[in-house]
C-alpha cells in the first residue's frame, strides 16, 4: 500500500465503476488520511462528471466553498 497522502481529499466515487479496485474506498481512506467521504453515488459508474454531474458539481463546491468564499472576499 502506498504511504499515507497528508493532501485533503474528498473521496466521491459510483458502486457501477468497474475500473477501481473493489476496496477503493477503503484503500482511498487509508492513503489520504485527511479525507472527506468516501461519498457513494448510487447508479453511478466510471464517469461521475457525466453519470451525476449534479452530485459531483455540489460536492466540490461545498468541498471547497472555503476557497471560493475568500475569492469573493477579495
Amino acid at each position: 500500500m502506498a504511504c499515507p497522502n497528508p493532501t485533503p481529499t474528498l473521496v466521491l466515487f459510483g458502486p457501477s465503476d468497474h475500473v477501481i479496485y473493489p476496496d477503493f474506498d477503503r484503500m482511498a481512506a487509508a492513503v489520504f488520511p485527511n479525507h472527506a467521504g468516501p461519498f457513494l453515488l448510487r447508479d453511478c459508474g466510471h464517469f461521475v462528471q457525466w453519470e451525476a454531474a449534479h452530485a459531483l458539481n455540489s460536492a466540490v463546491t461545498a468541498w471547497c466553498g472555503d476557497l471560493l468564499a475568500g475569492r469573493r472576499r477579495q
